[in-house]
């Protein structure tokens, strides 16, 4: 089961059990970014979201949960600075 929580903010955390390869994650991370594509409508306007994520891999990138969650930040941040949608730390 996956799991998605808001952990302030603008952030969200996405943990994502056995996963056996990285195009697992891709693939629902790929959802992620086709729901975003979806405009919402308010008062009579059309919203538009986008956002950047950042991955990191366990035991691959790090060994803790606080760990792991740094390296995520690390990558989503490079991928906010570089206008792209996903980026893994590894």
């Amino acid at each position: 089961m996956d799991i998605a929580c808001r952990i302030g903010g603008d952030e969200f955390l996405f943990i994502i059990p056995k996963v056996h390869d990285i195009h697992e994650i891709k693939i629902v991370l790929q959802r992620v970014i086709d729901t975003w594509s979806d405009p919402i409508a308010f008062r009579n306007t059309e919203i538009l979201i986008a956002g950047s994520i950042g991955v990191a891999i366990f035991p691959d990138d790090a060994n803790t949960a606080k760990e792991l969650r740094q390296k995520a930040d690390t990558a989503m941040y490079y991928a906010k600075e570089n206008d792209l949608a996903i980026k893994f730390f590894t």
